[in-house]
């Protein structure tokens, strides 16, 4: 039991970590690159929050 509460914590910090490293990314994109598409934008917009549902779903699912 308190195994399986240990590997989900460590799942959830390791989710935690992508997700912040990912968000990251798209903001650095964002400001670097020269102006996208609006229909690139609006991906990378929503990408990130669909990255974290997906994410922390699979995260639930596993513990």
């Amino acid at each position: 039991m308190t195994l399986d509460i240990f590997a989900g914590s460590y799942l959830m910090k390791v989710v935690l970590i992508t997700n912040t490293m990912n968000i990251n990314l798209v903001k650095r994109k964002r400001l670097y690159h020269r102006p996208v598409k609006p229909k690139h934008h609006i991906v990378s917009k929503i990408y990130p929050h669909a990255y974290i549902a997906g994410t922390s779903l699979i995260s639930f699912l596993v513990t």
